[in-house]
């Protein structure tokens, strides 16, 4: 399953023309050391925080199949995180109440972030936005001159507006694309 989410990923990112793809291990996590090992990823340096950069462009809006999670929805969305990711040593098993336990006491998390791709009135992907903001913050000290043409939004003395996925699941990868597309709008 990871190694096809991984293909998906990357070839929505080409799709997307994307200028910068980095992927963020656990240290320790051999599997995937192994995974993005295969696709030349290097390790560079350990760090304490994950997040990612992405550059958001105008685009056609997605389709209504997109939508923020209900309460009725929680037993679904559960049940399809344990099937994405029960082939792994750190799969939790999660409830509908455990789910709706972890949305509430995660700060920039909440009930309203967690998104669902809905096709034919069943659920085949979810992911949660968490606004790691409201966790941390960065503020860009300096921007090296051959970088900045890469990273406009990237001034000294501003704040870095990051958020990261988590909650991931899905049926198949190209059904987490719809939802990607969705929240890259």
């Amino acid at each position: 399953v990871a190694h096809r989410l991984r293909l998906a990923i990357e070839s929505y990112l080409a799709w997307e023309q994307a200028d910068l793809t980095t992927a963020i291990v656990a240290a320790g996590n051999t599997g995937s050391e192994r995974l993005f090992g295969t696709a030349g990823f290097r390790p560079v340096a350990e760090l304490d925080l994950r997040f990612l950069l992405t550059a958001a462009r105008p685009r056609t809006p997605v389709t209504e199949r997109v939508r923020p999670a209900t309460v009725a929805d929680l037993p679904a969305v559960a049940g399809l995180l344990e099937r994405t990711w029960a082939s792994h040593d750190l799969s939790p098993r999660l409830t509908a109440a455990d789910l709706a336990a972890t949305l509430a006491r995660t700060p920039g998390l909440g009930a309203d972030a967690l998104l669902v791709h809905e096709k034919r009135d069943e659920i085949v992907a979810c992911a949660a936005v968490w606004a790691m903001d409201e966790v941390f913050r960065f503020q860009v000290d300096h921007v090296a001159a051959e970088l900045r043409p890469a990273f406009p939004a990237f001034r000294p003395g501003e704040h870095v507006r990051r958020w990261s996925l988590t909650l991931v699941g899905c049926r198949e990868p190209g059904e987490l694309a719809v939802l990607l597309d969705h929240v890259n709008d």
